[in-house]
């Protein structure tokens, strides 16, 4: 009831219009963190995490990790299968399990209940907390209510349907149902049991749905489809009852949309929409069909509780049609009609009209010339043009169908691009040249410079009549008879074009396959960058929409720019502009977009703007307001000093010797967490904000004296403006000062000063020397020993307390040191980031002590007989080292990465919980590049983090070494 009040404003339902292939759906699996495929329910608590009841425990969801509580972790626990949660009013969370009781969590931990404290049954399958905050317990055993700390329990004895309760409903009347799973319905009206069972009542006696919906009322159905009305006190058929399925239910859930969701014992997950239409939502191949529970969150995404795992079921700002609507897939080309018709043309699956989402295929017993088609025009007088590769062009106007390749005079029936000029000529880009289709006369237009490298792909007529030609070879604008070229040496990055674009304004927007973005103004380019913040150098066509942002698709996804922040960098009012990239973790069922075909991108006369990728066509409606989700809430989860874990509390106490702290912290988010990023601070030793990006964990190597605040906050945008609305979460510290930093050392010492002196003061005169030279001795003494005192301290300041190598603060200042080094001789510098695979899980099952050793032992192994004299291995947080290697290049850096990775394979630490190996293995990524070829060390940095990536993507356990833009 509370986690309802807290997410249900803010939030919308799933689009109730879509075919079920066009959400997004993602299954969580053991392979994904789980504990157990069996999951039972899943439920949002206050905090916004997302709780799971499984086989293997319960389970806490942030959006990106599984967090598991059983009894390996959790003494109070007695089962690890946990079959329902629920929060009361107050925040108390309960648990029902199967073999071990309920459980109640408070301030001071976890509480069990079971049949030692009075409960009926210790297998417990459902929980009801009523208005006087009375808990209901459905067990194997009967009923039974805790309250006011008295449990007590009704039997068949007392009237009860059947010993084994399954469910529990309240009546609107304050009666509560309890159903059964092999004989019918109970009621309870606070005093006695009415139940029923079997004929007349009910069809079957195994009920498995017991559910209130907003529309319908106190629902409760059979094994055999049959629902039934309880509101009137007794079952009643639904009649004329919407759920004409016969379908064994489950669950049952009205969205905030009013459509109906409904689990199944055995048939799936479907949903029954606003206006009467039936929907079978299909789970991957791997899903056995039973659907326990159904659950919306505060984000309106929707989560089913199977036997197979987790699923998600989300919507995004992108509806893609492709070979699971019923299109084929690879998509050459889009455009359309005034009247809303679109077209996309595919690679090998011919062409597709879509008119009202309905797709209808066009082939060639339709007239079309090949499957393959490369380009589309839908001409003035609303006649079609199909060009395709190795037919030529199909002519589809109201009078037939007609045909123009090489026997009607084009020198090529591969049709690269086609356009219509203000003059109603047809220009036609083949792909041996360029054509003009006049009056039905075909006229071989010359480029110029007759050269393969000419290939026309893109063909735009501007606002003053001019037409632009994207080719192979640099931008040829022709007005008249006259012509101009623009390439690399005008100040283009790349001669690959792509496609034009102009804006209201007259600004020409250039798009190159390998140079992005340009800008043609009055005769003058300027050349976009990814220092500028381009997003990807890979620009295959452009659209604007209403809101005046250039809409760029590319080879690595979606970009989105405003028109008026790469005006403001064009001009040199600004240095940078901010760009959003969108791909698959944003809902696009690709980021390859294809291009090299006109029209490679389309917009409506609605505004939607329509692309073409290698999985079918994806619309985007710029105009509609973006779902409005939860604000995001940080969370700090745990904190650790010198590696050990200490419990949270209002200001956690720093010993005065601590030398190293790390903090964890978060964000709940259910639907697209991958795009959070986060920021931090440390009031009192950081002047700024720390960006962490996706990072979840704060490392500090040294915290001031005295009282500290550590500050994070979390945002889906990023940058300074993503921030600006964010919550935050602080934590206070208070470090304890060392004895020579109180107040009272230095009044003391004060003291000893002052007395001394006026000893030496009264001192006779013949011993003055002598004590002169004695204090002499002494103060030597002591700043020997306080030297000796200082370089422990620095040497501590750099080390890692637990494994013993350097520290990332030490490391930071050796990189900064070897790259200004490396600028004076030239020399190439190397970083190999390492992480451990599946540490988390290591953990878990192992426990942090054997976590810490594993990390000694790795340690150990990496600074022993792996890395060459000079070299440098450091921790750089959690379960990553770093390690710095000076004059390494490619095959020096490869091959000490092999000998890390045999070193590490020769521990065999065995690994408890690991799906790659039964030892405990690494993922190394490797990066090496002289200074001249890089900005900066953080690059060099960036190079090995995104090989490590690749590494941890690819399977982990390899290693993955940088070459170019993307690691190999």
């Amino acid at each position: 009831m509370l986690c309802a009040l807290l997410w249900t404003a803010p939030s919308l339902a799933l689009r109730g219009d879509l075919l079920p292939t066009q959400h997004l759906t993602d299954r969580f699996a053991r392979a994904s963190g789980l504990p157990s495929e069996a999951v039972w329910l899943a439920r949002q608590g206050p905090s916004g995490y997302l709780w799971l009841g499984t086989t293997n425990g319960l389970v806490r969801f942030d959006g990106i990790s599984f967090k598991t509580f059983n009894t390996q972790t959790e003494r109070a626990f007695r089962s690890n299968d946990i079959r329902v949660l629920t929060w009361a009013d107050n925040g108390t969370l309960w648990l029902g399990t199967y073999g071990g009781g309920a459980l109640f969590r408070t301030p001071q931990g976890w509480q069990a209940l079971g049949v030692n404290e009075g409960l009926a049954s210790d297998t417990v399958y459902d929980i009801h907390i009523d208005e006087d905050d009375s808990v209901w317990f459905a067990t194997g055993g009967g009923v039974s209510r805790y309250r006011d700390g008295h449990i007590d329990s009704w039997t068949v004895d007392d009237g009860l349907a059947d010993q084994r309760v399954f469910k529990i409903a309240p009546g609107e009347d304050g009666s509560l149902w309890f159903s059964t799973l092999t004989n019918g319905l109970s009621r309870f009206d606070g005093s006695a049991f009415t139940s029923f069972s079997g004929e007349p009542w009910l069809e079957a006696p195994q009920v498995h749905l017991l559910s209130r919906d907003p529309a319908l009322g106190l629902l409760a159905g059979t094994i055999t489809g049959a629902i039934y009305r309880l509101d009137s006190g007794q079952p009643v058929p639904l009649q004329p009852s919407p759920l004409q399925q016969a379908l064994p239910f489950e669950e049952a859930l009205r969205d905030r949309d009013g459509n109906l969701w409904l689990g199944t014992y055995g048939k799936g997950l479907w949903r029954l929409s606003k206006d009467g239409e039936w929907l079978e939502f299909p789970l991957d191949e791997g899903s056995s069909g039973y659907v326990f529970d159904l659950f919306e969150d505060g984000e309106g995404n929707i989560w089913a509780s199977t036997m197979a795992g987790l699923y998600r079921l989300r919507d995004s700002g992108f509806l893609p049609f492709g070979r699971p609507e019923g299109m084929a897939d690879s998509t050459f080309v889009v455009t359309g009609t005034p009247t809303g018709i679109v077209y996309a043309g595919t690679e090998t699956g011919g062409l597709y009209r879509i008119d009202n989402d309905e797709i209808t295929a066009i082939d060639e017993s339709d007239g079309l010339a090949s499957q393959s088609v490369s380009s589309l025009l839908v001409a003035d007088d609303e006649t079609l043009w199909v060009g395709t590769f190795g037919g030529g062009i199909s002519r589809f106007a109201k009078d037939g169908v007609s045909q123009l390749g090489m026997q009607q005079g084009l020198n090529s029936d591969h049709i690269i691009a086609l356009e219509q000029d203000s003059d109603g000529n047809i220009w036609i880009a083949t792909a041996r040249g360029l054509y003009r289709l006049q009056d039905e006369e075909l006229e071989r237009i010359p480029l110029g410079e007759e050269t393969t490298d000419n290939m026309v792909r893109h063909i735009m007529q501007d606002s003053r009549g001019r037409l632009w030609f994207s080719t192979n070879n640099g931008l040829l604008r022709r007005e008249g008879d006259s012509s101009r070229w623009y390439r690399e040496a005008d100040g283009l990055a790349s001669n690959l074009i792509s496609g034009t674009y102009e804006d209201a304004d007259g600004v020409i927007w250039i798009a190159s396959r390998e140079g992005g973005l340009a800008q043609l103004d009055n005769g003058r380019i300027f050349q976009f960058t990814l220092e500028q913040g381009v997003p990807q150098l890979s620009a295959l066509a452009i659209l604007e929409d209403s809101a005046q942002r250039l809409w760029l698709s590319g080879s690595g996804g979606l970009a989105r720019i405003a028109r008026s922040a790469l005006n403001a960098v064009a001009s040199g009012e600004a240095k940078r502009f901010s760009a959003q990239l969108f791909d698959e973790a944003d809902g696009l069922r690709s980021a390859q977009f294809m291009g090299g075909f006109q029209p490679a991108a389309f917009k409506a006369g609605n505004g939607h703007l329509w692309f073409p990728t290698n999985r079918g066509l994806v619309s985007i409606d710029p105009t509609t307001p973006s779902r409005q989700p939860p604000p995001l809430r940080p969370i700090i989860e745990a904190i650790r000093i010198d590696g050990a874990a200490v419990p949270l509390t209002d200001t956690v106490e720093l010993p005065a010797d601590t030398r190293t702290l790390e903090i964890d912290y978060t964000a709940p988010y259910l639907g697209n967490a991958a795009a959070i990023v986060f920021r931090y601070q440390l009031e009192g030793a950081d002047s700024s904000w720390q960006a962490a990006g996706t990072r979840r964990t704060a490392y500090f190597t040294s915290v001031p004296p005295g009282e500290s605040v550590f500050s994070v906050e979390a945002s889906r945008e990023g940058g300074r403006e993503g921030f600006t609305a964010s919550e935050a979460a602080r934590l206070s510290l208070n470090r304890n000062l060392l004895w020579y930093q109180t107040g009272w050392a230095l009044v003391l010492f004060c003291i000893a000063i002052v007395g001394l002196l006026f000893g030496i003061y009264r001192f006779t005169a013949h011993k003055t020397r002598q004590r002169e030279r004695q204090l002499e001795t002494l103060v030597n003494q002591r700043t020997e020993e306080l030297q000796a005192a200082l370089s422990t301290v620095e040497q501590l300041s750099r080390t890692d307390g637990l494994t013993g190598v350097a520290n990332r603060r030490y490391f930071e200042e050796r990189l900064e040191g070897a790259w200004t080094q490396a600028l004076r001789s030239g020399e190439s510098l190397g970083i190999i980031m390492l992480d451990i695979d599946r540490f988390k899980q290591y953990n878990d099952a192992a426990g942090h002590q054997a976590g810490d050793d594993c990390l000694k032992k790795i340690a150990a192994a990496l600074q022993h007989g792996t890395l060459r004299d000079g070299d440098m291995v450091a921790r750089y947080g959690g379960e990553e080292f770093i390690i710095l290697l000076h004059g390494a290049g490619h095959e020096a850096a490869t091959q000490i990465a092999l000998r890390i990775m045999e070193r590490v394979r020769a521990l065999k630490l065995r690994h408890p919980d690991s799906d790659i190996s039964p030892y405990v293995s690494v993922s190394l990524g490797c990066a090496t590049a002289t200074t001249d070829a890089l900005s900066g060390a953080a690059e060099l940095m960036e190079r090995a983090d995104q090989a490590l990536y690749r590494a941890k993507n690819a399977g982990r356990d390899q290693i993955r070494i940088y070459e170019g833009r993307t690691p190999a």
